[in-house]
């Protein structure tokens, strides 16, 4: 092998060690669901709020997010809000998935302000809902017809994503409807006292 080849296969090879320390190293690993559908203006105020939230969390040890800031609907909601005072989210799909940002995995208390919504024409019903975080199932709750309900877990350091964390609520209760079934008020992310 000839000397410029040798050379070429060396810095060849310490090219790639360099990409792949700085890739290692260098790269900020804040987690981020696709997001469907979105374009725009919408993704970009995704991008910008979901991590001033996570340093609101950092910084004032909570957050509050309010259905009129939509950007942490992720998947399952009507595009339009009740139209009750103050507005609400409506849940359509039997899963509806939301968003909670964390700059950093640490133990965090999640509370939602929830309610059923009543099939059309008849009695507000209980209903069964299970909830967790990023896909692991944190328990169930039965959700009383059409009174507010306020949903709070905790969830422990490992379970925390640095980034977009996706809550998720499954209606377990059978409906013959696919109308709205859920209503969603703010959602409050806090870290515990230690």
């Amino acid at each position: 092998m000839s000397r410029g080849k040798k050379w070429l296969t060396l810095s060849s090879w310490l090219g790639c060690g360099v990409v792949l320390i700085t890739l290692w190293t260098g790269l900020d690993p804040y987690r981020r669901p696709p997001i469907e559908g979105a374009y725009g203006p919408h993704l970009r105020n995704y991008y910008a709020a979901s991590l001033a939230k996570a340093e609101e969390l950092e910084h004032a040890r909570a957050y509050e997010l309010v259905p009129e800031d939509s950007w942490h609907l992720l998947s399952g909601w009507e595009e339009t809000l009740s139209t009750s005072s103050p507005p609400r989210a409506l849940g359509t799909q039997r899963r509806v998935q939301l968003l909670v940002p964390v700059a950093r995995p640490q133990p965090i208390t999640i509370r939602l302000d929830i309610r059923s919504v009543p099939e059309a024409n008849k009695e507000p019903e209980p209903i069964v809902v299970e909830f967790g975080l990023n896909g692991v199932s944190a328990g169930r709750v039965q959700v009383s017809g059409g009174r507010a309900t306020v949903l709070s877990f905790d969830v422990p350091e490992p379970a925390v994503y640095r980034g977009d964390n996706v809550v998720f609520l499954y209606r377990v209760t059978r409906r013959a409807e696919s109308s709205p079934w859920l209503s969603l008020g703010t959602v409050d992310v806090l870290r515990p006292k230690s």
